[in-house]
């Protein structure tokens, strides 16, 4: 409320839209929808949002942020996330609830907030990761998705739209096998290439990437296809 209030004109108007978001409405139509607004009203306070850095809006990989109609929005700060997903709706019962229960609920969520945090910072890793993905230099990655069709996690194109780059951020908190990392490599590779529109001799290589906050000891080096393995400690030292 405060960060809302500082704002000029002060923006506490727009807090259902981020409670909206936060509670995982991510398309117009759903925000709209839980706010019993039309969709049409929301244009201006979305982008507004955007200014603020409160919210992100993302578009499919390949296609025009403008003109694009499959956008979602989702709340830009991770502790924001934690806080309109977890805290927010909530907030009587965390008062009254034992400490046990308080972190139950902590327990419950972090799976997916630290999920979430780790695939936004595998697609800003990847323009840096050249030297961790066959020497090639990739552009800026993003999601895509397409109705209820499979979703990819990381999608870039190299400079020279020779070669594109799926990849999948996979998060575990506990230890990694690899066996766990083998069965991974297989969903990757067996949900295929996203249909992006590509030119030219970027229809010629494809190249995969599996993101996992640890690798098991020994690194395995055989794995099948074109596949680059990127753990934590590559992901928060690239340059």
């Amino acid at each position: 409320m405060r960060l809302l209030l500082e704002e000029s004109p002060p923006a506490v108007t727009l807090r259902p839209i981020l409670e909206a978001i936060g509670g995982g409405a991510h398309c117009v139509s759903e925000i709209a929808g839980r706010l019993g607004q039309p969709a049409t009203s929301l244009a201006r306070p979305l982008a507004r949002l955007q200014e603020l850095d409160l919210v992100t809006r993302e578009t499919p990989f390949g296609e025009a942020e403008r003109s694009s109609k499959r956008s979602l929005y989702k709340l830009s700060d991770p502790l924001m996330r934690f806080w309109f997903r977890v805290v927010a709706p909530r907030r009587s019962l965390l008062i009254q609830a034992t400490r046990e229960a308080r972190l139950g609920l902590f327990d419950e969520a972090l799976p997916w907030l630290a999920g979430s945090a780790w695939e936004d910072l595998c697609r800003q890793a990847v323009p840096r990761l050249t030297s961790r993905l066959g020497r090639t230099a990739f552009g800026p990655a993003s999601r895509y998705w397409h109705g209820a069709g499979p979703e990819w996690d990381v999608v870039a194109e190299s400079q020279g739209r020779e070669t594109l780059l799926v990849g999948e951020a996979k998060w575990w908190s506990g230890e990694t096998s690899e066996a766990d990392v083998g069965r991974a490599v297989e969903r990757l590779l067996g949900r295929g290439v996203p249909p992006v529109e590509r030119r030219g001799a970027a229809r010629a290589r494809v190249q995969y990437a599996l993101f996992v906050p640890r690798l098991p000891r020994p690194r395995p080096r055989h794995l099948p296809g074109d596949v680059h393995l990127i753990d934590a400690a590559d992901v928060l030292t690239a340059d």
